[in-house]
């Protein structure tokens, strides 16, 4: 199934040109999501596809979630997003689980969208993880100017409300579901948190608890090392 969404963010259309025609491929396939982990947006999921789903229940889907608010939705993927948001939600009720990613973009989805969004995860205990990713972008576009790269603070700003949201859950451990890419702390200059909050690491393909993973190994390693001598 192809993607026929105009994400703003999409590393797709940041290619440059000439390169073998397999890497401008842009695929939304519910069924790559279930197989293999890819984010997909739903929005270009039938009613018959849904059926399907929820019959074979593939379970967890990786949804690429974003924003929550209809205007901010539209505007960083396109004109379909209402689409994924109501399937989305009705997979939820539906009882298939999620994992969830959502690509921060200064000045569009933080701040109090991002709120948002996070009371939206918090609100609905079928995402099971929800990974927040900055803006990444190449030499090749000409849409974005600056990123959480170049702005320190913006990017503990994102850190620390996400924070927030962490430590009220409600309960007395810290909610481990929402866990922060490794690049927002590098960029805020951050410690990064102790492998117990990426809890067994659900989302590290998105780039979330490699550094951490990298830092214990690599601990281990001179422990065992240490102990020869």
């Amino acid at each position: 199934i192809i993607c026929k969404n105009a994400c703003t963010f999409c590393c797709m259309h940041m290619l440059p040109q000439g390169m073998r025609p397999t890497l401008y491929l842009r695929d939304d396939d519910y069924r790559l999501s279930f197989l293999q982990g890819n984010f997909v947006t739903l929005t270009n999921v039938s009613d018959d596809d849904f059926e399907r789903i929820v019959e074979y229940d593939l379970s967890p889907l990786h949804v690429s979630l974003h924003a929550v608010s209809p205007d901010v939705r539209r505007e960083l993927i396109g004109k379909n997003a209402t689409r994924g948001m109501e399937m989305l939600e009705a997979l939820l009720e539906a009882g298939i689980e999620v994992h969830v990613q959502v690509v921060v973009v200064p000045g569009v989805n933080d701040g109090l969208e991002l709120t948002r969004t996070l009371s939206w995860i918090c609100a609905h205990p079928g995402v099971l993880s929800a990974a927040f990713v900055p803006l990444g972008y190449t030499k090749f576009q000409k849409r974005f100017d600056r990123s959480f790269s170049d702005d320190p603070d913006a990017a503990a700003q994102v850190i620390e409300l996400i924070k927030e949201f962490q430590e009220d859950s409600g309960v007395e451990q810290r909610n481990t579901s929402l866990q922060v890419a490794d690049e927002f702390y590098l960029n805020a200059g951050y410690a990064f948190p102790p492998a117990d909050a990426y809890a067994g690491y659900p989302q590290f393909h998105d780039g979330i608890g490699m550094m951490r993973s990298f830092i214990d190994d690599w601990q281990r390693s001179a422990d065992a090392i240490a102990n020869l001598a």
